[in-house]
């Protein structure tokens, strides 16, 4: 089973979204229940229920205008896609990220996590298996 096409396009559209920075048309790809979740790179980037989980992607937009979002490889199944991706401030390096986006049946957004790795050396001081 791959992802569904409703989520495949749902990914498509945040991205499309995201790098023309209308926070308006990013949330209509969200479902309306204060169910929805969104976790950012930053310790404090933990969203729960819609209404906040908006009013920060807005104000975030704002601060972030010109940022890019790019996929490189994604994989998924059903209702859920992560996607290797990078993102980027006008005129600066694009940094390595990764982007889960789990929909409900309707193709619309209830949890969605955006991270940039860390070494496990830097995170636990240890080296694992990769």
């Amino acid at each position: 089973m791959g992802v569904a096409p409703e989520v495949d396009k749902t990914l498509g559209d945040f991205v499309s979204e995201f790098n023309s920075g209308d926070s308006t048309a990013i949330a209509a790809l969200f479902a309306s229940t204060d169910d929805v979740l969104g976790i950012g790179t930053d310790p404090k980037e933990w969203w729960r229920g819609r209404a906040t989980l908006m009013r920060v992607l807005e104000a975030q937009m704002k601060e972030m205008s010109g940022a890019r979002l790019d996929i490189s490889e994604k994989a998924g199944a059903g209702s859920w896609v992560a996607a290797q991706c990078s993102i980027g401030m006008p005129g600066g390096p694009a940094t390595p990220a990764r982007l889960t986006i789990v929909c409900t049946g309707d193709g619309l957004i209830e949890h969605f996590h955006l991270s940039v790795g860390a070494a496990n050396e830097d995170v636990i001081g240890q080296t694992l298996t990769t």
